[in-house]
């Protein structure tokens, strides 16, 4: 999905089943980022989401070996 982050709307959100089954929307979850938010399901039950980011200024803090 390539949409601004102040224009995307819950229709252009699709849930996926632990197998990639789609529960709500369309389509289908890209791989990569499939298994590794399946993962994260797995090894925490009871989170309700999983979400990521590829900006600039996320990325390089969760690369920092000290986050305080």
């Amino acid at each position: 999905m390539n949409i601004a982050h102040h224009v995307v709307a819950r229709a252009d959100v699709s849930d996926f089943g632990t197998q990639g089954n789609v529960v709500r929307g369309e389509g289908h979850p890209e791989a990569t980022a499939f298994w590794i938010h399946s993962r994260l399901h797995e090894v925490h039950p009871a989170a309700a989401c999983v979400v990521h980011t590829h900006q600039p200024w996320t990325t390089a803090l969760a690369c920092l070996s000290d986050s305080t």
